[in-house]
């Protein structure tokens, strides 16, 4: 009875984020169903977790520039980047002129986080997000990087700050984006400064810095664990695997989140969690092409030995999902 009970608060639980949330819904998407007659660790059991990623609408900011002049634009959140003349070459080293257009997209929440495959574990540390990018450049259809030497500015309002905050790189890899501190690169210029909000008509408090890089990258401040960190381990049901599914952690009091390290039987895992953190268990599947799956849980990190939590993932719409992460 009792179980009983909670599945029913979940389900009331993501009914009213959707009911909330679904104008903001990214794209109208089909809403599947399950088939009742596929049986749990069969050989239909053929879901991608890729599958769910794919459907996610990046939602870029573009401009197009001329790359023999600097330039300065601002995202609609409020970034400002700045770029010196020359400051673009083809990945062979070719510096270009001309006509470059930018893809520039700017990460604002949690849900965003669990949405593009994100974890803000760096170092062996959970790291508080103060913003995050992915920026490319195109010369037609060319990739470029910045020239040797050469760097992209960018500011952004902030309460925070600018003291503990780190530059940090994101490099994509099969289990999604993964973090890197930038001082172990040679540069971690971060400074204050203010930055004139125009939609606003103010002055904000703003953090500068430079990225040497395009692609992933962002400024941050890892937590402290005075009580020491723990580890955590999510259980899912049989078929359930890396390959169908990934788990989350979403903190409650930071924009931080974690992403646990799957394996074949369905255990995900993870260390160095902080002692007392209020956490969201989050867990997306693809059973079978086009059929998804989800399951949430709240805890506090125990001490002591490992905290292991059982989930039981429900099949659900895509844009339920969608909605649903968005909210969180």
């Amino acid at each position: 009875m009792i179980t009983k009970c909670i599945s029913e608060m979940k389900k009331i639980s993501l009914v009213l984020s959707v009911l909330l949330l679904v104008a903001s819904c990214r794209k109208d998407t089909d809403v599947f169903h399950v088939d009742e007659e596929i049986i749990i660790g069969s050989s239909q059991w053929t879901g991608q977790i890729s599958n769910f990623y794919a459907e996610v609408d990046d939602a870029h900011q573009s401009y197009t520039f001329n790359a023999a002049f600097a330039a300065t634009f601002r995202t609609t959140q409020q970034t400002e980047f700045h770029f010196n003349p020359y400051a673009f070459s083809t990945e062979a080293g070719v510096i270009v002129d001309g006509s470059i257009h930018f893809d520039v997209l700017q990460v604002e929440s949690r849900g965003d986080l669990v949405l593009h495959n994100i974890s803000t574990l760096v170092d062996g540390q959970v790291m508080e997000l103060s913003s995050l990018y992915e920026v490319e450049a195109l010369k037609g259809n060319l990739p470029l990087r910045l020239a040797n030497g050469e760097h992209l500015e960018f500011t952004f309002p902030t309460e925070v700050s600018p003291t503990h905050q780190e530059l940090i790189y994101g490099d994509v890899h099969q289990d999604g984006v993964i973090f890197s501190s930038a001082d172990t690169q040679g540069n971690s210029s971060i400074s204050p400064t203010e930055i004139f909000d125009e939609g606003e008509d103010v002055w904000r408090m703003a953090i500068t810095s430079k990225s040497n890089q395009l692609g992933w990258f962002g400024c941050g401040q890892k937590i402290d664990a005075p009580e020491g960190t723990t580890t955590i381990c999510v259980n899912l049901p049989e078929g359930f695997n890396h390959f169908n599914s990934a788990v989350f952690l979403v903190f409650e009091d930071y924009w931080s989140v974690v992403k646990l390290q799957g394996s074949v039987d369905g255990s995900f895992c993870t260390d160095h969690i902080p002692v007392g953190a209020e956490v969201k268990i989050v867990s997306i599947s693809e059973r079978e092409p086009g059929n998804f799956y989800l399951d949430f849980k709240d805890i506090i990190m125990a001490e002591g030995l490992e905290n292991v939590v059982n989930l039981q993932p429900e099949s659900t719409p895509l844009n339920e999902i969608m909605v649903w992460i968005q909210s969180i």
